[in-house]
This record gives structure tokens, C-alpha cells and sequence, in this order.
């Protein structure tokens, strides 16, 4: 039983570590001492299955954890762009109030100088908005498509990870001689992951 709650707390870490909106650093990780326990009481076959399971679980945890990385790498440069462009606004409304002000004083050459350099200031910023206008939204449409990668993978993930589990499961039930039809079970389980696929498949397109 320990195993089996020791398994389903590493398979809610990985959920955990697929949701975006769940900081990387909140996420508490579960001491692997049951799997340890689990060396000392059951048979071969148990403990092969259950390596199996805890494995395919830490290794989908590090292929999300590198779309989350990534998809984190893209929001900090959305974030800087963004912060960037506001910048350059900010610079041109202070070169328009400057401008706003000369107009408002008696007519001179400083003046006119002044109003002329101004002008080419606001003009070379508007070559950096546009810049890092387009920079943005190239970064939104990666942004989109890095997100889609993470649930594509995280959704793949889980449902190998659930037949594996399952399989480790039905290995204990074994061991424990606890009566099970398995073949039973192994139908039906085939059957729900053939439905689930095709809904996978439909939520993923409505991503595209």
C-alpha cells in the first residue's frame, strides 16, 4: 500500500510540474523511500515493475521540466521586449512634451535647432518600436508553440505513465495473490486509453 501511495505522489508531482501556472520552486518532491522499502519485502517481479513505473515518472518529469524551462526562457524575453517597448514610449512622450514646450516659446534658431534634433530622436526610437514590435510577436507565436509542445508532452506523458503504473499494480496484486482477472482488466484499460487517445488528439488540434 505504501508503494502504491509513494507512486501516486511521484505521478501528482509530475501533474504539478506540467502546469505552467505552478512555479517550478513550490513544487515539493517525495522521498523515494518506499521504493527502497519495497526492495526488502516483495519478489523480482514487483520490484521490476515498480522500477519501471518510478522511472518512467522521473524521466517524464525531466523532459517536461526542459519545456517548462523553455517556455519560462520565452516569457522573460516577452517580458523584457514588453518592458523595453514601454520604454521607448515613455522617451517618446517626454520628446513630445520637450517639443510642446519649445513651440510655446518665442521663435529662435536654438529653438528651431532644438525642435529638429528632437524630431530625430522620436523618429530613430520609432526604428526600435518596430523592431521590438515584430520581436514581440514572433516571441507570442513561440510562446504558443511551446506551450502546445508542453501539453502535447505532459498529456502523452500521463498516459504512458498510466499504463506502466498499472501494470506495476497489477504485479502486487499478483505477488499478494489477491484474485484479479486480469485479462479482464487489461481489456478494459486498452479500451479507455483507445478513447482517451482520441480525445487527446481532438483537444491538441483545438491548440493548432
Amino acid at each position: 500500500m505504501e508503494a502504491a501511495i509513494g507512486l501516486a505522489a511521484s505521478f501528482d508531482s509530475l501533474r504539478q510540474h506540467a502546469r505552467p501556472d505552478v512555479p517550478l520552486g513550490s513544487i515539493s518532491s517525495n522521498s523515494p523511500s518506499w521504493l527502497y522499502k519495497l526492495h526488502l519485502v516483495a519478489d523480482a517481479d514487483t520490484i521490476i515493475a515498480f522500477n519501471a513505473a518510478q522511472a518512467a515518472v522521473a524521466s517524464a518529469m525531466l523532459d517536461i521540466l526542459s519545456h517548462r524551462i523553455a517556455l519560462a526562457e520565452t516569457d522573460s524575453e516577452i517580458l523584457a521586449t514588453r518592458t523595453s517597448i514601454e520604454s521607448l514610449q515613455r522617451f517618446q512622450e517626454q520628446m513630445r512634451s520637450d517639443s510642446r514646450a519649445i513651440m510655446g516659446e518665442s521663435p529662435s534658431e536654438r529653438g528651431v535647432k532644438r525642435l529638429e534634433w528632437l524630431k530625430e530622436q522620436i523618429d530613430e526610437s520609432w526604428k526600435h518600436v518596430n523592431t521590438d514590435t515584430d520581436k514581440l510577436s514572433e516571441l507570442v507565436v513561440e510562446h504558443s508553440r511551446r506551450l502546445r509542445m508542453l501539453a502535447e508532452r505532459s498529456v502523452s506523458s500521463a498516459v504512458e505513465i498510466q499504463k506502466v503504473v498499472r501494470a506495476a499494480l497489477l504485479k502486487a496484486r499478483a505477488e499478494l495473490e489477491i484474485d484479479l482477472d486480469a485479462s479482464r482488466v487489461e481489456a478494459a484499460a486498452a479500451q479507455l486509453d483507445a478513447v482517451m487517445a482520441a480525445k487527446i488528439s481532438d483537444t491538441l488540434k483545438l491548440l493548432d
